[in-house]
């Protein structure tokens, strides 16, 4: 599932492949999506795009960090991190 939304000049995104789906887990596809997106939404004149997931999805983590967003805790919900990125 994708899921992206304009808020203002920001682009927030989201991205999920069910578990169901184990087999399409790990293979560098959601990386190929977020730098297509990330792309895409610097040629529309985005200045920053983010992500807003569950504090336990490390492989999320760790894809956002390789691509340059930092991510703090959500102060509003603890169990939510907020990764974000100047385009």
């Amino acid at each position: 599932m994708f899921v992206a939304q304009a808020v203002g000049n920001r682009a927030q995104v989201g991205q999920r492949v069910g578990d169901q789906h184990v087999l399409w887990q790990r293979l560098g596809l959601g990386r190929i999506l977020l730098q297509h997106l990330m792309t895409a939404a610097r040629a529309h004149g985005f200045k920053r795009m983010y992500t807003v997931d569950a504090a336990t999805n490390l492989p999320l983590r760790e894809l956002t960090h390789a691509l340059g967003f930092n991510s703090v805790t959500d102060p509003d919900e603890r169990t939510q991190i907020i990764s974000s990125v100047a385009l």
